[in-house]
């Protein structure tokens, strides 16, 4: 599921097997991530899978998402002609070169 609402981490537990949110530079990733892992255990659920929509393309941020746990992270691309897109994909493939 790819909700952010108040009750994202409840349906999630309930109905999911992870929780996909769309990058938000003033999210608070520590608290959230906790918040889901408590709602995991109240309904006896075992260790539900992170996932993020429009990870940054800076090598920093996307070893600090790892370590809260995102075990996929996913690059924003627009739709676009190629020429705007493909230099994108060239940067992230750049990226995660770098980060291996």
């Amino acid at each position: 599921m790819g909700s952010q609402s108040k009750k994202v981490f409840e349906r999630v537990a309930d109905y999911c097997d992870g929780w996909l949110p769309i990058n938000n530079p003033r999210a608070d990733w520590p608290s959230a991530i906790k918040q889901l892992r408590e709602a995991e255990k109240q309904q006896g659920r075992k260790h539900l899978s992170l996932s993020l929509f429009g990870a940054p393309a800076k090598e920093e941020p996307l070893h600090q998402l790892i370590e809260l746990g995102f075990e996929r992270l996913l690059f924003p691309l627009p739709p676009a002609p190629r020429d705007t897109v493909m230099p994108m994909i060239d940067n992230y493939a750049k990226v995660m070169a770098r980060m291996r």
